[in-house]
């Protein structure tokens, strides 16, 4: 799928893409260093016991599903509703591998006659999460391929592209089975030279695991 390159749009998506990823980096780093520090704080007594979460260890695997909205960076008709699916295995409380992959479809969209469009993405890499109890924000970087399936007028196409995936997202634990999830997403999709950063924003649910100590 041949990308329509606009400098201007496409430097303000990364810039976005960038901070966001920054700040939910800085926000489990930080929520993570006060997980450490406490406990060490209450053995000499100026705190109450450990945090209880710690005690609970953390969820082996997390298996995410739910509906998400994929933004085109540059046609902003080109939006469209679809589905997320995730796996994680963390390998400790803070740390994990996760697959996942997506699919949206584009149909009649404005001043594109008879276009239809399908856009699957599938990705593996870290996640990193800060679990504080209720809520557990999380960033992750992705690494794999985009298909894109189109057709219009009578003409059909179909592509396969490097992707690169950073995004991150919060989950609200509602027990020690189930969590609600939003996340925000930035697929970069690499095609003949052109970079194209798009924006996906996810809402679902995460299934968690037996818990790992």
């Amino acid at each position: 799928m041949t990308a329509r390159p606009l400098a201007t749009t496409q430097g303000g998506y990364m810039t976005r893409a960038f901070t966001f990823i920054a700040a939910v980096f800085v926000l489990v780093a930080t929520t993570s260093s006060a997980q450490t520090i406490r406990p060490a704080l209450s053995a000499v007594g100026d705190e109450q016991p450990v945090l209880a979460s710690m005690g609970r260890g953390f969820p082996g695997v997390e298996t995410s599903v739910g509906l998400s909205v994929f933004r085109d960076a540059n046609l902003e008709e080109l939006s469209s509703m679809g589905f997320f699916v995730s796996v994680a295995n963390n390998v400790n409380p803070w740390a994990g591998l996760v697959l996942e992959g997506s699919g949206h479809y584009f149909r009649d969209i404005a001043n594109i006659p008879s276009f239809n469009g399908d856009i699957y993405t599938l990705g593996l890499g870290p996640r990193f999460t800060a679990r504080t109890g209720t809520l557990a924000p999380f960033a992750q970087f992705l690494v794999g391929a985009a298909y894109f399936r189109a057709s219009a007028m009578n003409a059909d196409a179909t592509d396969w592209d490097f992707l690169l995936q950073p995004g991150g997202g919060l989950d609200v634990v509602l027990s020690d089975r189930f969590a609600v999830r939003v996340g925000l997403d930035f697929p970069t999709v690499f095609d003949s030279g052109v970079t194209d950063t798009h924006v996906r924003f996810s809402v679902g649910a995460t299934f968690r695991g037996a818990s790992r100590r």
